[in-house]
Protein backbone atom coordinates (compact mmCIF):
# COMPACT_ATOMS: atom_id res chain seq x y z
CA UNK A 1 0.00 0.00 0.00
CA UNK A 2 1.18 3.50 -0.81
CA UNK A 3 0.20 6.59 1.13
CA UNK A 4 -1.61 8.87 -1.34
CA UNK A 5 -2.81 11.75 0.84
CA UNK A 6 -3.30 13.07 4.34
CA UNK A 7 -6.22 15.27 5.34
CA UNK A 8 -6.09 17.41 8.46
CA UNK A 9 -9.06 19.41 9.78
CA UNK A 10 -9.42 21.59 12.88
CA UNK A 11 -5.85 20.92 13.99
CA UNK A 12 -3.81 24.03 14.90
CA UNK A 13 -3.35 26.02 11.63
CA UNK A 14 -5.84 23.84 9.72
CA UNK A 15 -9.41 25.12 10.02
CA UNK A 16 -12.73 23.33 10.13
CA UNK A 17 -12.79 22.79 6.35
CA UNK A 18 -9.48 20.99 6.47
CA UNK A 19 -6.68 20.61 4.00
CA UNK A 20 -5.72 17.61 1.89
CA UNK A 21 -2.02 17.13 1.30
CA UNK A 22 -1.21 14.83 -1.64
CA UNK A 23 1.78 12.56 -1.09
CA UNK A 24 4.00 11.89 -4.10
CA UNK A 25 7.32 10.02 -4.40
CA UNK A 26 8.93 13.33 -3.42
CA UNK A 27 6.76 15.64 -1.32
CA UNK A 28 8.01 19.08 -0.36
CA UNK A 29 6.39 21.03 2.46
CA UNK A 30 7.15 24.72 2.19
CA UNK A 31 5.42 28.03 2.74
CA UNK A 32 5.50 31.30 4.59
CA UNK A 33 5.39 31.58 8.37
CA UNK A 34 2.11 30.36 9.92
CA UNK A 35 1.16 28.44 6.75
CA UNK A 36 0.82 25.13 8.62
CA UNK A 37 4.14 23.34 8.01
CA UNK A 38 4.70 22.56 11.69
CA UNK A 39 0.98 21.83 12.17
CA UNK A 40 1.20 19.10 9.53
CA UNK A 41 4.15 17.45 11.30
CA UNK A 42 2.47 17.90 14.70
CA UNK A 43 -0.73 16.26 13.43
CA UNK A 44 1.26 13.21 12.32
CA UNK A 45 3.04 13.07 15.68
CA UNK A 46 -0.32 13.41 17.46
CA UNK A 47 -1.96 10.67 15.36
CA UNK A 48 0.98 8.29 15.84
CA UNK A 49 0.93 8.83 19.60
CA UNK A 50 -2.86 8.51 19.89
CA UNK A 51 -2.99 5.27 17.91
CA UNK A 52 0.16 3.62 19.30
CA UNK A 53 -0.15 4.71 22.95
CA UNK A 54 -3.93 5.01 23.28
CA UNK A 55 -3.48 8.49 24.79
CA UNK A 56 -5.38 11.32 23.09
CA UNK A 57 -4.55 14.23 25.40
CA UNK A 58 -1.05 14.37 23.93
CA UNK A 59 1.60 16.62 25.39
CA UNK A 60 4.90 14.93 24.44
CA UNK A 61 4.47 12.57 21.46
CA UNK A 62 6.51 9.41 21.87
CA UNK A 63 8.31 9.92 18.53
CA UNK A 64 9.56 13.37 19.53
CA UNK A 65 10.90 12.57 22.99
CA UNK A 66 10.73 15.91 24.77
CA UNK A 67 11.52 17.95 21.63
CA UNK A 68 7.84 18.75 20.86
CA UNK A 69 5.18 19.76 23.38
CA UNK A 70 1.73 19.73 21.75
CA UNK A 71 0.10 21.14 24.87
CA UNK A 72 -2.69 18.57 25.07
CA UNK A 73 -5.84 18.05 23.01
CA UNK A 74 -7.39 21.47 23.62
CA UNK A 75 -4.23 23.26 22.44
CA UNK A 76 -4.27 21.24 19.22
CA UNK A 77 -7.74 22.47 18.24
CA UNK A 78 -7.96 25.31 15.72
CA UNK A 79 -8.98 28.28 17.85
CA UNK A 80 -10.82 30.18 15.11
CA UNK A 81 -13.21 27.41 14.06
CA UNK A 82 -14.96 26.91 17.40
CA UNK A 83 -15.20 23.20 16.54
CA UNK A 84 -14.21 20.76 19.29
CA UNK A 85 -13.31 17.84 17.01
CA UNK A 86 -10.06 16.86 15.30
CA UNK A 87 -10.41 15.10 11.97
CA UNK A 88 -7.54 13.20 10.40
CA UNK A 89 -7.81 11.09 7.26
CA UNK A 90 -5.37 9.04 5.25
CA UNK A 91 -5.82 7.65 1.77
CA UNK A 92 -3.93 4.53 0.76
CA UNK A 93 -3.65 3.04 -2.70
CA UNK A 94 -2.92 -0.60 -3.46
CA UNK A 95 0.38 -1.13 -5.22
CA UNK A 96 0.13 -3.08 -8.47
CA UNK A 97 2.54 -5.70 -7.14
CA UNK A 98 0.46 -6.46 -4.03
CA UNK A 99 -1.58 -9.63 -3.93
CA UNK A 100 -4.49 -9.52 -1.47
CA UNK A 101 -6.16 -12.58 -0.01
CA UNK A 102 -9.74 -11.39 0.58
CA UNK A 103 -12.31 -10.53 -2.05
CA UNK A 104 -13.24 -7.05 -0.79
CA UNK A 105 -9.60 -6.04 -0.92
CA UNK A 106 -9.24 -7.44 -4.45
CA UNK A 107 -12.02 -5.25 -5.80
CA UNK A 108 -10.84 -2.01 -4.18
CA UNK A 109 -7.66 -0.22 -5.14
CA UNK A 110 -8.01 2.81 -2.85
CA UNK A 111 -8.82 2.93 0.86
CA UNK A 112 -9.63 6.04 2.92
CA UNK A 113 -9.60 6.00 6.72
CA UNK A 114 -11.25 8.97 8.45
CA UNK A 115 -10.80 9.43 12.21
CA UNK A 116 -12.62 12.01 14.32
CA UNK A 117 -11.63 12.70 17.93
CA UNK A 118 -13.57 14.79 20.47
CA UNK A 119 -13.67 15.53 24.19
CA UNK A 120 -17.13 14.30 25.17
CA UNK A 121 -17.03 15.54 28.80
CA UNK A 122 -15.00 18.24 30.53
CA UNK A 123 -12.17 16.73 32.52
CA UNK A 124 -12.28 13.45 30.57
CA UNK A 125 -9.77 12.37 27.94
CA UNK A 126 -10.78 12.92 24.31
CA UNK A 127 -12.07 9.80 22.57
CA UNK A 128 -12.28 8.42 19.08
CA UNK A 129 -15.73 9.64 18.12
CA UNK A 130 -15.94 8.03 14.71
CA UNK A 131 -13.87 5.86 12.43
CA UNK A 132 -14.91 5.40 8.81
CA UNK A 133 -13.19 3.14 6.30
CA UNK A 134 -14.12 3.64 2.66
CA UNK A 135 -12.94 1.31 -0.07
Amino acid sequence: MKLKSIEVANFKAFGKGGQTIPIKPITLVFGKNSAGKSSLIHSLLWLNHATSQGETDVFYPVLSGKAVNLGGFDQCLNRKSGNQRLKLAITLEKDESEIESTSWQLSASTFRLVLSYARMQDGKAPVLESCVLCA
